[in-house]
């Protein structure tokens, strides 16, 4: 029988354009005291899971255990892509171990999309953890195993899985639904899946309001186009239409301005508006409007003002 709650694991979502490979979502996930437990328990040994806690090295996770020579720090690397290049980069972050500790670190690497044929011809299978490969290391490591989709698949089909074996399926399946992913009533799976959730989630409410965002400037930068055109193709209030045209284009570039920035860096603080106080000041004849008497300057409020109320109310019902 399916009950509501396995129905609701079943659905849970993950966007797949940015969960897989994100750096913040394997911290978040390497963090957690299951992965922790996974991982020090497979490579380490049963009853050392607490001794060890999490710490960041860039976007790699090292478990430090207390004063102890018997228990060594262990570096867990992620990659789409591992290769020759990115060992380099792998015993770089050995060495700064290595001076941190006093000791050299046992390293994880997971090869989420693929590794390449010179590091796997390098690579032994492992008679103590055979869902792991591995690597040669000496001197830069203790011991340096590779989980890639080669190493587990002859382990993928049993059931339940081991939970090395389903921390590599979770990162290398790469499935949005819970329900798509092979083993989605796997225990491991569902709870990398719950783990994963609460950074997904403000991922996608970040992401919600950057696009919302940018679909507001989007609609104000046609309305201020059309407002330019209707101008342009209007004989009367010569005067004020130059004008109106300049306040409208200097806007334009803000809005553009403003887009831009949201694209290439949506954590960024937003620009002020420019200002023209000081050329107004001087400007007497030049206001910031058309002649009250305008149908024009009318029509193209109604316009503007239709256009923010409208996403205005659309913002109040979303935040509702």
């Amino acid at each position: 029988m399916t009950t509501s709650a396995d129905t609701n694991a079943l659905s849970f979502s993950l966007p797949v354009d940015n969960c897989y490979g994100a750096d913040l979502m394997i911290e978040h996930v390497l963090q957690s005291s299951e992965a922790k437990k996974i991982v020090i328990e497979a490579l380490i040994g049963q009853g050392a899971n607490e001794h060890y806690s999490p710490n960041l090295l860039e976007s790699s996770v090292v478990y430090a255990a207390d004063k102890s020579k018997d228990r060594p720090p262990v570096l867990v690397e992620f990659s789409s892509a591992v290769d020759k290049n990115y060992l380099l980069r792998v015993l770089r972050h050995c060495d700064e171990i290595f001076s941190a500790y006093g000791a050299l670190p046992v390293v994880l690497v997971t090869a989420i999309d693929q590794c390449s044929r010179q590091v796997l011809n390098k690579a032994t299978k492992n008679k103590s953890k055979p869902f792991l490969f591995k690597l040669p290391c000496y001197p830069w490591a203790n011991q340096c195993f590779i989980l890639s989709k080669e190493s587990i698949s002859s382990h993928i089909d049993k059931i339940p899985l081991d939970p090395v074996v389903a921390l590599g399926s979770f990162f290398m399946e790469q499935k949005q639904l819970l329900a798509e992913h092979t083993h989605h009533d796997d225990p491991t799976i569902q709870q990398l899946y719950y783990i994963a959730e609460p950074i997904i989630q403000k991922q996608v409410t970040e992401h919600s309001r950057i696009s919302h965002l940018l679909r507001v400037i989007n609609e104000i930068e046609l309305r201020c186009g059309k407002a330019i055109r209707m101008l342009d193709d209007d004989a009367d209030y010569s005067n004020a239409k130059k004008r109106t045209i300049d306040l409208l284009k200097e806007g334009m570039a803000f809005i553009r301005t403003c887009k831009r920035q949201c694209i290439s860096n949506p954590s960024s603080p937003m620009l002020e508006p420019p200002t023209s106080a000081s050329r107004d000041s001087s400007d007497p004849s030049s206001g910031n409007s058309l002649p009250e008497s305008s149908s024009l300057q009318q029509n193209i409020s109604r316009e503007l003002l239709s256009s923010i109320n409208d996403h205005t109310t659309i913002d109040e019902n979303t935040t509702n």
